[in-house]
């Protein structure tokens, strides 16, 4: 058994405004369709925090300090690779952002469909855990 394992390194980010909304994208890909919140692929050039720094500008507009909050695994033990994505948070004033983002309360985060496994990680950006790990 090689010891060697294909990592898709990603990262996401929930940002709260100060009036305690979160920034979510309405994704329509079918790949996790749903709310989600923004955030990418870590680049080979680069660390999970310049990754965060370069997706949240591209994608939002917004300049943000990110704080990491923990991270999650998804072991895809049939094809031998794993996804490794750095969960961060952040807080920004708010402002107006791309039409596929809106803000809402963090109450409603639990009343809509959200992405993939986004429910199970909420936990983590709430700070109420550091790490999850799903075989699938």
């Amino acid at each position: 058994m090689t010891r060697l394992l294909a990592i898709e390194l990603t990262m996401m980010v929930m940002l709260e405004n100060e009036a305690g909304e979160i920034l979510v994208q309405d994704r329509k890909k079918k790949d996790w369709p749903g709310w989600t919140f923004p955030g990418g692929h870590v680049e080979k050039e680069e660390g999970s925090y310049e990754a965060t720094l370069r997706e949240i500008e591209e994608e939002t507009g917004l300049v943000i300090q990110p704080v990491l909050r923990g991270t999650a695994e998804w072991n895809n033990l049939a094809k031998e690779t794993r996804e490794l994505a750095f969960l961060y948070t952040a807080t920004v004033k708010k402002r107006t952002v791309p039409k596929d983002l809106l803000w809402v309360k963090k109450t409603d985060l639990n009343t809509h469909k959200l992405a993939g496994t986004l429910t199970e990680l909420l936990p983590i950006f709430f700070g109420e855990e550091q790490q999850i790990y799903f075989d699938v």
